[in-house]
């Protein structure tokens, strides 16, 4: 799904270092290129944030192996820590998931509960290079994670994903011991809209709860530029740790 696409501001960043103020050299001078931190996203900070917010639901804590990079004039790539957290409350039409991985990078999907199965209506992507933040809201149609191959489509001011939903089956997968069953569902799209490229993200969700007990994904964009091309990777695996959530 549209998650991993970078959108306009990671690879828009890489355009501005050319474009603004004498290029990549100001860019230095200006001190972008030196506080491109990466700080890991606290379990405990996200059961913080629950708490104050007052919603219903619970923090769920995953075994997480990953990174993101962008390529272009400049380099940075970004490790994701061992233990990250998807924080899922109550939704108007279902659940809505929000997982943490850094701080300034997070993503968040609406799962709506249809007599079909659960369906993504909505996913917001936050991301964070070089001090730079943007915030992209994506509408889908379509997109149904569950029984039958379908297509879909995702939506955002910036551009689009075009691509097809492959039914795997249902999987048992161990969870602290214990055999659970899963829907695997694979989603295969093409970026197109400004930037290209193609992202592909298998999940496994517990039928009745819509909870994801394992995610993967991988993705590569690329824009042109007047000179070269920029590049943005992004590939994790997500597994669930327990099923009882903290609150």
């Amino acid at each position: 799904m549209p998650r991993r696409r970078l959108t306009r501001m990671l690879l828009g960043i890489v355009v501005a270092l050319v474009l603004v103020g004498g290029g990549l050299g100001a860019a230095v001078a200006g001190g972008w290129l030196l506080h491109d931190n990466a700080t890991p996203a606290s379990v405990s900070s996200a059961v913080t944030r629950l708490r104050t917010s007052g919603a219903k639901g619970g923090v769920f804590v995953y075994a997480t192996r990953g990174s993101e990079a962008l390529d272009a004039f400049v380099k940075a790539r970004h490790v994701y820590p061992p233990r990250t957290a998807m924080t899922v409350v109550s939704a108007g039409c279902g659940r809505r998931l929000t997982w943490s991985a850094l701080e300034g990078r997070s993503t968040t999907w609406t799962l709506c509960r249809t007599p079909r199965g659960f369906e993504l209506r909505a996913e917001t992507e936050v991301h964070r290079f070089f001090g730079q933040t943007d915030r992209t809201r994506y509408a889908c149609t379509g997109a149904l994670l569950g029984p039958g191959g379908r297509l879909y489509r995702c939506r955002s001011a910036h551009g689009h994903e075009d691509g097809e939903i492959h039914d795997l089956g249902r999987e048992q997968l161990v969870v602290e011991g214990r055999g659970l069953t899963a829907i695997h569902v694979q989603t295969v799209g093409k970026v197109a809209g400004g930037d290209s490229g193609t992202e592909t993200t298998d999940w496994w969700l517990e039928p009745k709860t819509g909870l994801p007990l394992r995610i993967a994904f991988a993705s590569r964009t690329k824009r042109p530029l007047r000179i070269g091309t920029a590049r943005y990777s992004e590939r994790a695996d997500l597994r669930l740790v327990s099923t009882n959530p903290r609150r």
